[in-house]
């Protein structure tokens, strides 16, 4: 799977399916809770495609 939406960082395991996204964010106080509604959000509107780790 290629990811085609922009995203800091993308890792495949040997067989060349996609196991890790990593979107990088600058910004202070936030929560595990923050981090959470961020990645549903995402998630909800075909940001980020079905992986086992975000990160």
């Amino acid at each position: 799977m290629t990811i085609t939406t922009q995203v800091d960082l993308v890792v495949y395991d040997k067989d060349g399916q996609l196991t890790m996204i990593v979107e990088v964010k600058n910004k202070l106080r936030t929560s595990r809770d923050w981090a959470a509604r961020m990645r549903r959000n995402m998630f909800a509107h075909g940001v980020l495609p079905q992986t086992r780790v975000f990160l």
